[in-house]
């Protein structure tokens, strides 16, 4: 999860709210708070990012579909546009060691591996992780750097 518009951080902490009301789905846990630069288009604030873990019965397309409400609750409006301030962008990372590529979803999410503001808040929350590819997290974050990641204080 990651935002950089209308006050980031009560921004992820409310969503973590409504994450927590998801129907058929237990709240398991949440990473830190990071603070991390933005990709691609730079003239925008920072982001912050987080990871949360749920166990959820929901299929990953309804999961998805729950995530977008919470996103559209939040003022987030989707133009196709990659790499631009938003208020709120909540992505699922991985449904356990499901493998999945539709038009609507693809799980592992396709750049989870390469960003480290996903990786290390994923490993506050699961470090002895294994990837459905066998590769595990701690190897990934042995080749990572922290550089340009701040961790925040959570509330």
């Amino acid at each position: 999860m990651g935002s950089n518009l209308y006050a980031p951080k009560q921004q992820l902490l409310s969503a973590l709210e409504e994450i927590k009301t998801l129907p058929q789905s237990q709240f398991i846990g949440r990473s830190q708070l990071y603070r991390s630069p933005p990709m691609g288009n730079t003239e925008q604030p920072d982001f912050i990012n987080a990871v949360a873990a749920i166990d959820t019965e929901l299929e990953p397309e309804q999961l998805l579909n729950y995530l977008a409400m919470i996103e559209q609750l939040h003022g987030r409006q989707r133009n196709g546009q990659k790499n631009q301030p938003r208020p709120l962008d909540l992505d699922i990372l991985l449904y356990g060691n499901v493998t999945r590529e539709t038009a609507q979803l693809v799980i592992p999410h396709p750049r989870l591996k390469e960003r480290n503001w996903v990786l290390y808040p994923l490993a506050d929350i699961s470090p002895e992780l294994v990837f459905p590819d066998g590769e595990s997290l701690s190897s990934l974050l042995q080749k990572m750097t922290d550089k340009d990641l701040e961790i925040l204080e959570a509330e």
